[in-house]
């Protein structure tokens, strides 16, 4: 049954309305408005929906033009219709929520009617539109299909709006580049295999000569082995030899050193004894010669020597005082004996003084170092 024949069959707009109105709950007072207001609505809807009867059905492609406008043209009467409606429920609706219910009852009413005809004609009307992206998607996965063998990743290429000369001219592009390529690579690999057969020849060549080389080096180091054995008998033959004349000859030398020597000791005795006589003589005179002039010096030198080293003794001590630490304190007392020790006319008692002396610088240096 189409829709033509179920709008005749259909209860008049009146009887409708007032039916609804019935089964709202309200008074009769409130619906009867209601009524009155849907009622011009609903009166047009029936006529949008009697023209629109058909023209969904009617088109079946893109070249349908004349239905697709057709279809336009009722979608919009309906959607005017629907608009009107809708205006006349937001007016009826504002009185109360009771009265709102009702009126939304009324256009829900409506728009049941109206909305399957109305997204009917809007799929009718984008009928082309659809057909259109169909043919792009189908153009474009032909074009990826075709482009496949010949690239690493065909979404690298925008094909889909490309017109189809650019996209032959792409298409014998890839396809000579991946010809080409190949070709390239059979050559590579052909050239590598014939490089490797020149390469195993080569290699077997050179394993036959050092084969050959290696035998004769081995020949030469046996004879050159036994050449080395026959020098080292006759070596070893001179060495023993060689080392029997050189102990003789070591042993006649250390007789003849011995005998040397032996005299040589001899004679340096008695040249040292002379020596030692001669030298003690002189150490004797010139003994007496520097004490005369020491005793003469010392008259001359001992007043100031003894205002030098009272001085170096007094700022000796001075030092040691003012430094806090013990190693400073033994330097600066080490330092003042040196300087301070006086100059005795008595010649042994100063020898034993100075030796004293030393002995307890000595020590102080030592425990000085040892801090």
């Amino acid at each position: 049954m189409n829709a033509t024949t179920e709008l005749e069959i259909a209860e008049p707009v009146e009887a409708q309305l007032t039916k609804f109105a019935g089964q709202t709950g309200l008074e009769q007072t409130s619906t009867t408005p209601l009524v009155a207001a849907f009622r011009p609505v609903f009166i047009e809807a029936r006529k949008a929906l009697a023209e629109s009867v058909g023209v969904a059905e009617s088109v079946k492609d893109a070249t349908c033009v004349s239905e697709i406008k057709k279809a336009r043209a009722c979608r919009l009467a309906i959607r005017k219709v629907r608009i009107s409606g809708d205006a006349v429920r937001k007016t009826q609706k504002a009185t109360a929520l009771s009265y709102g219910r009702a009126v939304d009852g009324f256009y829900n009413i409506l728009e049941a009617d109206l909305a399957p005809v109305e997204k009917a004609l809007q799929d009718a009307e984008d009928t082309a539109e659809r057909a259109e992206v169909a043919r792009k998607d189908w153009v474009e996965q032909g074009r990826k299909a075709a482009l496949a063998p010949f690239v690493s990743d065909v979404a690298l290429y925008a094909v889909r709006d490309m017109a189809e000369p650019a996209f032959q001219a792409l298409l014998i592009g890839v396809k000579t580049a991946k010809e080409q390529a190949e070709a390239a690579a059979r050559k590579a690999e052909s050239d590598r295999i014939e490089a490797e057969k020149t390469r195993l020849a080569e290699e077997a060549r050179i394993n036959a000569e050092n084969a050959k080389l290696k035998k004769e080096a081995e020949e030469r180091e046996e004879a050159n082995r036994q050449e080395r054995l026959k020098e080292q008998a006759a070596r070893e033959v001179a060495r023993q030899k060689a080392e029997a004349e050189a102990k003789a000859a070591a042993e006649q030398a250390r007789k003849e050193r011995e005998a040397i020597e032996a005299k040589a000791r001899i004679e340096k005795a008695e040249a040292e004894a002379k020596a030692k006589k001669e030298r003690e003589a002189a150490e004797a005179v010139a003994q007496k010669e520097r004490e005369a002039r020491q005793k003469a010096e010392a008259q001359l030198q001992e007043a100031k020597a003894q205002e030098d080293k009272r001085k170096a003794y007094e700022a000796a001590l001075a030092k040691a005082a003012a430094n806090a630490g013990d190693k400073e304190k033994l330097f600066a007392y080490a330092t003042a004996i040196e300087n301070a020790s006086p100059v005795l006319k008595n010649q042994d008692l100063n020898r034993r003084l100075q030796v004293h002396r030393s002995q307890l610088i000595h020590f102080l240096q030592k425990e000085h170092d040892a801090l």
